[in-house]
């Protein structure tokens, strides 16, 4: 019975294995097919690219926006619209962006450590240090401005669903933080050798 549940851990481990080594293929293809068609976009330059940044950054703004809208105008219908209006021209727009942000980085914020040289960790690390130092400074942005007493000096009341709002652009802004400032940070690709 031991050998069995041995020789079963083992073909077991062995095909987990045979997973992991197909996914970072998988990986390695995706990220190399992202690289050619970036090398022949426009946006390999860095102008273009930090401009790009700017429009995810603008799209990630539009969350924040729908919260705004949410609390001053909840509960009621052109709240709820607006905020769906808001928050699906938000993913309409930062999920191409991501992806061109992706292909410039050669996917440093996405792929696990195993599939990035030492330079490119030290980037990451880099970007993610930025990353979680903008985040801490909207969070204290977001709690002063919740903090702030009304005329009356009494406790702030909000919708719900505004605090909800308020706590999905957080999320989303801490997620797509590296991605911006890696596209921000990253130098124009080096030109081809034709020889």
């Amino acid at each position: 019975m031991t050998e069995a549940y041995v020789m079963e851990t083992t073909e077991s481990e062995r095909r987990k294995a045979e997973r992991e080594r197909q996914r970072v293929e998988r990986e390695r293809r995706r990220m190399e097919e992202a690289e050619r068609w970036y090398r022949s976009s426009r946006f390999r330059h860095r102008r273009a690219r930090r401009a790009l940044v700017g429009v995810g950054a603008a799209a990630m703004s539009l969350f924040w926006i729908a919260a705004v809208v949410c609390w001053l105008l909840a509960p009621s219908d052109l709240a709820m619209w607006t905020t769906f209006a808001l928050a699906g021209v938000g993913v309409a727009v930062y999920a191409p962006v991501m992806f061109v942000l992706s292909a410039a980085t050669q996917g440093m914020i996405n792929l696990g450590g195993a599939l990035l040289d030492e330079r490119q960790r030290a980037e990451r690390d880099k970007v993610y240090a930025l990353a979680h130092r903008g985040t801490m400074w909207v969070i204290i942005a977001t709690g002063i401005m919740l903090g702030i007493p009304t005329r009356s000096a009494q406790v702030v009341a909000a919708p719900a669903a505004a605090l909800i709002l308020l706590a999905v652009a957080l999320l989303l802004t801490h997620l797509a933080l590296p991605h911006l400032i890696a596209g921000w940070r990253v130098p124009d690709p080096l030109p081809d050798d034709e020889d």
